[in-house]
């Protein structure tokens, strides 16, 4: 018997690789996308039948909040910010001695300075202009209760 005698050989299709299981996983995917599409607030970022050693679909799925979700936290935030700023100043304030309304007054005045000296001039910290807050006579002192 020779070699040209004997049948051609055919290689096997893996289970995973025919079309019959390929059409299957479309149709999956596209069953679970109109189900998930119900879903207002479930947004599918990607969703695709990966073809390399073995087919399989990958969804991606993300929260995506309301309109009225996003107003009432961009509420809390700028809150939060607020009071977080406005203690920062306090603590900062009480560490100098001086009144809320101070610190502003010396925190406003080294930002005019910052913003209009030259290269040469000195570079003046906030303790500098809390020490000229504190000498200048014209900014009342609030009255101890």
């Amino acid at each position: 018997m020779t070699t040209t005698d004997l049948p051609e050989l055919i290689k096997p299709t893996a289970p995973e690789r025919t079309d019959e299981e390929y059409h299957e996983l479309n149709m999956a995917l596209a069953s679970v996308l109109t189900t998930l599409k119900k879903h207002k607030n479930i947004l599918i970022k990607t969703a695709q039948l990966q073809d390399w050693s073995q087919r399989k679909i990958e969804i991606t799925l993300v929260y995506k909040p309301s309109v009225e979700q996003w107003k009432a936290y961009e509420v809390q935030e700028r809150t939060y910010y607020n009071e977080r700023r406005n203690r920062e100043e306090l603590q900062q304030a009480e560490q100098f001695g001086i009144t809320v309304e101070q610190l502003r007054e010396a925190k406003r005045r080294h930002d005019v300075y910052q913003s209009k000296k030259c290269e040469k001039a000195p570079d003046y910290e906030l303790d500098y202009f809390v020490e000229k807050i504190l000498s200048t006579s014209d900014v009342p002192e609030l009255a101890e209760s």
